[in-house]
């Protein structure tokens, strides 16, 4: 089914993830995450378990069995139970009155999304995986997660960087904010390169990526920062210094290529109700808003839940400014539910870039013990970056228009034959009516185009003129035609009082004859 929606284009007017309001306490320290969400590699004593760990708190913190240096691997791991942007960590070592040198001066961080996903390793922008820590054990150290981590799961591993191993204790927080799309991972191809100081790859992205085919991950799309309107803006680097970091894009390499094709997977089956994509529009240097959008389910059975969402995306050659793009699923009869999302972007036929920044949806989640929906192990993956021959039922509103517009044309050329043809009747209508009131009759008489015909008699000449012959050589002729014709009884004032004085018809007109011709 497609469906055909109000497409509102705005500029930032989105509910999206704000990086910089993103950075409220997680609750270790409060106690709003319970001890039962900690967990750890090893602990020294009873009073050194995972649990211990809130930090600012008078306790000695989590301290692991064995000595840390920079290989090995202890590592504290909370649950956070539902999906969390993670923004900020805040990291203190062993509370103690005498000074001691119990803290990690380093750490790296493992997440994951769900508990049948491998172990994530996070690195920030510049690529590295172990981030500072503490300086002494007192005073609590915040840093700053960017980019910022979706996970449900995290582990905190320290790390001494020193020649020399010893004992480190660990008290923490976590800083951030629920998350509430639930996507778990996107699939896509790889962003292109443009130039030689402009690459619009997903830099960022933490799954798979199969010879540019990234898989089980998420990255740029989901890290709160929009690109600006020019891509070439400095201020357009966060973090990297790159020009155009901001943004994904894919370069249109030849006619035939006509779309993107993006899969997003969610941790539950929902209710979708709208996405939100911001998109740049700088036609300037080739890159347009996307002509058109489809959102269909992953599943390749059809289902009554299983509705296809196709939008036309309005042309913009005035406004160079990057925007949301809004598609609401206008009411429950165009409504998906399902735990995975197809989104096909179909290039302008102007353009040869699509440049996104951010994807943000908004759904609620369904129970999944409800009859009819789609089990996880229903859910159909297609290989990213190509359109499956399904989704050709797009297309099946294109034909449903060419043969309106051909059924429309058809019945407009029978109205145009119809009007021609009542025309054309309506003149011979009145022709016929002429015709029949030129009848000849004993009052007037027909002259040859030789001006051989006089007589009455001679029927032979009144046969062989046409019609308008017969209307343009009629002459008056009293009724009783013995009398001879001479000069002067056609003269003007002789044909005046005849044409007075005799019955003929209106729309003939009476010509006079010069009889010394005949």
């Amino acid at each position: 089914m497609i469906g055909f929606l109000l497409v509102l284009l705005l500029i930032s007017s989105t509910k999206q993830l704000n990086i910089e309001t993103c950075r409220y306490p997680m609750g270790i320290e409060t106690g709003k995450i319970l001890d039962s969400a900690f967990s750890s590699s090893s602990h020294a004593r009873e009073s050194t378990i995972a649990s211990k760990a809130r930090i600012r708190s008078e306790t000695d913190g989590w301290c692991p069995l064995n000595i840390v240096s920079s290989t090995t691997y202890e590592y504290i791991q909370i649950d956070l139970v539902n999906l969390t942007v993670i923004t900020l960590i805040e990291l203190q070592g062993r509370f103690t009155l005498t000074p001691n040198e119990q803290f990690a001066d380093a750490f790296r961080i493992e997440y994951r999304r769900y508990n049948e996903q491998k172990w994530i390793k996070y690195k920030d922008f510049s690529g590295r995986y172990m981030l500072n820590g503490n300086s002494n054990s007192y005073i609590p150290a915040m840093r700053n997660i960017l980019p910022s981590i979706i996970a449900r799961q995290i582990r905190i591993i320290p790390i001494v960087t020193g020649p020399l191993s010893r004992h480190i204790c660990m008290r923490l927080e976590l800083y951030g904010c629920s998350y509430r799309d639930g996507l778990i991972s996107y699939s896509m191809p790889q962003g292109d390169k443009r130039g030689f100081d402009s690459q619009f790859f997903d830099e960022t992205y933490d799954g798979q990526n199969d010879n540019g085919a990234l898989t089980d991950g998420l990255g740029q799309l989901t890290d709160g920062i929009i690109g600006h309107d020019d891509y070439r803006s400095m201020d357009n680097s966060q973090g990297i210094g790159q020009t155009g970091y901001d943004w994904i894009g894919w370069k249109r390499k030849s006619p035939f290529v006509s779309s993107i094709n993006l899969i997003f997977h969610f941790d539950s089956i929902r209710n979708f109700t709208s996405i939100h994509i911001h998109t740049s529009n700088l036609y300037t240097r080739d890159i347009y808003l996307f002509h058109s959008i489809t959102i269909t389910n992953c599943q390749k059975r059809s289902t009554r839940y299983n509705h296809q969402i196709y939008s036309i995306i309005s042309n913009d050659y005035i406004n160079t400014s990057a925007r949301f793009i809004h598609v609401a699923f206008a009411d429950r009869k165009t409504s998906i539910i399902s735990n995975c999302l197809n989104v096909i972007l179909t290039y302008n036929n102007r353009s040869k870039w699509i440049l996104i920044s951010e994807v943000q949806f908004d759904s609620v989640p369904i129970d999944r013990n409800i009859p009819q929906l789609i089990t996880l192990k229903d859910v159909y993956y297609r290989q990213p970056g190509v359109v499956d021959v399904d989704i050709s039922n797009v297309h099946l509103w294109h034909w449903i228009m060419f043969g309106s517009s051909l059924i429309l044309l058809f019945i407009a050329s029978l109205v145009y034959t119809y009007i021609r043809w009542s025309q054309t009747y309506d003149q011979g209508s009145k022709f016929y009516s002429v015709a029949n009131n030129l009848k000849i009759g004993s009052t007037y008489r027909a002259i040859s185009p030789m001006g051989s015909c006089i007589s009455p008699s001679n029927t032979s000449c009144l046969s062989s003129n046409s019609n308008n012959d017969i209307r343009h050589n009629l002459i008056i002729s009293a009724s009783n035609s013995s009398r001879s014709m001479n000069n002067s009884d056609f003269s003007a004032t002789t044909m005046s009082t005849i044409y007075q004085s005799s019955s003929i018809d209106p729309y003939l007109t009476a010509t006079s004859i010069d009889t010394s011709n005949l």
